[in-house]
């Protein structure tokens, strides 16, 4: 029944009723899809149909499609580890520097639940010279830190302070975590930090100077009505 619903989805995300696929995609993905079964969505170019309405106009359409790769994309990890290390080498003239990051379910944390590709590609840029120059000595803020990846590379490269957010209470309790898997927890100038950027008024008092502002993959907030 799942194959069919799941083949059913990818001809959809076709059409015109492509918010409802995505709708459909994530329900399935929550309630559990044989690793077979994602195989064959993965080969016919499914994952690449859904990926491509991120680029939609429409706001609820690129939520549903956010939704639904993440979703998807916990189901293909299975059971996560609950850490994972990655190391980045910036070259010749650059830093080679390795992070740990704690993860945990989509349920729990949402999109924030695992890194995605476009943090371990920023953490990569950060240890070449240019990306050196943007952290060292300097005030960074990442926003959305999700596992916190890019501030974990940021303070180990040698950044002045690092605040890492997120406004998820599950994924600033596996920040905290980081932290400590780190060695960075009770470091002078690192901390973890709750803030929303959808309010006017966040917890963004102890952050009045910055340099960079570090993002990656950011879900845009919008207001329907």
């Amino acid at each position: 029944y799942r194959t069919t619903c799941l083949c059913v989805c990818v001809c959809v995300c076709l059409c015109a009723q492509q918010l409802g696929a995505c709708v459909q995609l994530a329900a399935l993905a929550s309630a559990g899809i044989a690793r077979a079964h994602l195989e064959r969505f993965r080969c016919g170019g499914g994952f690449a149909r859904v990926t491509a309405l991120l680029r939609a106009s429409d706001a609820d359409l690129v939520d549903a499609a956010a939704e639904a790769l993440a979703r998807l994309s916990s189901t293909c990890s299975g059971h996560l580890q609950p850490t994972r290390a990655y190391a980045f080498d910036g070259g010749a003239v650059g830093a080679q520097c390795e992070v740990t990051v704690q993860q945990i379910g989509y349920d729990t944390a949402g999109t924030g639940y695992a890194v995605w590709t476009s943090a371990l590609l920023l953490c990569r840029w950060l240890c070449a010279p240019v990306g050196l120059a943007c952290v060292r000595g300097r005030t960074v803020l990442e926003l959305g830190a999700g596992c916190g990846a890019v501030g974990l590379i940021a303070a180990k490269l040698g950044a002045r302070s690092v605040t890492i957010t997120d406004n998820q209470p599950e994924v600033l309790r596996s920040l905290r975590a980081a932290l400590r898997l780190n060695g960075l927890e009770g470091v002078a100038g690192v901390r973890v930090a709750s803030l929303d950027w959808a309010v006017e008024a966040g917890d963004n008092e102890h952050v009045p100077e910055l340099d960079p502002v570090v993002v990656f993959e950011v879900i845009r907030v919008h207001t329907r009505g």
